[in-house]
């Protein structure tokens, strides 16, 4: 994987005062799509020897974080936490630009990029895989696989999109970034701090970082007085054994954590953490939270089928993991009051 960002698409203004940073960028030539992605056992992965993130980055769950970042949108209200607005307002003087860390799919960078069409974005990732060339299709054994997009092939004027190894330094120069969102990126690196200290380097003063993490654990909602581990043995087994093939892989927990890594480091003030609920399956009195609990329910088990080769290289039996994935499937289908936990934090750069 090479240590510097490669555009993937784009679609610049000629104008753009970010121009320097776009004509950094080397376009990803057809021939190179196959060196960046590996299939194993049916599924897509990237092959970079370096990047620990061990979920797949194909069609299936592409559709798993598109409907992540749905319910995201209507359980936050918005496609932030944070006083974006204020920061993002137009100055006549410069553009502003925002950087989505492990863009994923690219709806976010997309639908912030249509609200603030003002705004230069760049999202980047090591699996930000967009519509591959026909080359590629015809000649790959990866075709089903790509079926669908990670990322938009179509971005906005004032998009780029970009590949790009989270363990390596962005391109960016220091403070020249007056948004940094970084979501779900916990499984990109073995040391968080590390995310942590490039974006208090590319950040302006003033400028904000918005991280969301999901919590790798089973929870019930506040309003239930109920123990995961009685009520949902087999369904905390599952998150046990998956902690343990993910520290074998250097990943530790972070989600809930971020906030006391923010102020540790002394650079950022306004620090705000916020824990949002999201229901597993139809349970709640609210008839739009009962459609994400369904929607969620089914991200679950999606989630769990992206981690199995995980757990299967941790030395798990494959019979013993249907078992436990059939009896923990059975807890989330048949409890109530269950919920995936995201923690939210934004804080100012000093």
């Amino acid at each position: 994987m090479p240590g510097h960002i490669q555009d993937v698409y784009s679609n610049s203004a000629d104008d753009d005062s970010s121009g320097s940073y776009d004509s950094d960028v080397v376009e990803l030539r057809s021939d190179e799509f196959s060196d960046y992605f590996v299939e194993r056992n049916g599924r897509l992965f990237h092959s970079s020897a370096t990047c620990p993130y061990p979920l797949p980055v194909d069609t299936p769950e592409q559709q798993r974080l598109n409907v992540q970042h749905n319910a995201l949108f209507h359980v936050l209200g918005a496609h932030y936490v944070g006083p974006v607005p204020e920061l993002l307002m137009p100055e006549s003087r410069r553009q502003k630009i925002v950087v989505d860390m492990c863009t994923g799919t690219g709806k976010w960078v997309m639908e912030m990029a249509e609200q603030y069409p003002h705004v230069r974005f760049y999202g980047f990732d090591i699996g930000t895989i967009i519509s591959p060339p026909a080359s590629i299709c015809t000649s790959h054994s990866l075709t089903s696989l790509f079926s669908v997009p990670i990322a938009t092939r179509y971005p906005l004027p004032n998009v780029t999109f970009e590949l790009h190894d989270m363990g390596e330094r962005t391109r960016y120069q220091g403070s020249s970034i007056d948004l940094v969102h970084a979501r779900s990126v916990s499984m990109t690196v073995r040391d968080y701090g590390e995310i942590v200290r490039e974006v208090s380097r590319i950040l302006r003063p003033g400028g904000v970082f918005i991280s969301g993490e999901w919590g790798r654990h089973p929870s019930f909602h506040p309003n239930y007085d109920s123990d995961p581990s009685l009520q949902t043995p087999s369904f905390c087994r599952f998150f046990q054994i998956l902690h343990g093939a993910l520290a074998q892989r250097g990943i530790l927990p972070v989600a809930g954590t971020v906030h006391t890594i923010l102020q540790s480091t002394g650079g950022f003030s306004e620090i705000t953490s916020q824990t949002h609920y999201f229901p597993i399956g139809p349970w709640s009195t609210d008839h739009i939270m009962q459609r994400i609990g369904k929607a969620f329910r089914t991200v679950l088990s999606r989630y769990m089928e992206s981690v199995r080769p995980v757990i299967l290289g941790h030395g798990m039996n494959a019979s013993d993991l249907d078992h436990l994935y059939a009896d923990a499937r059975s807890e989330i289908l048949n409890t109530e009051g269950l919920v995936a936990v995201y923690y939210s934090v934004h804080a100012r750069r000093m």
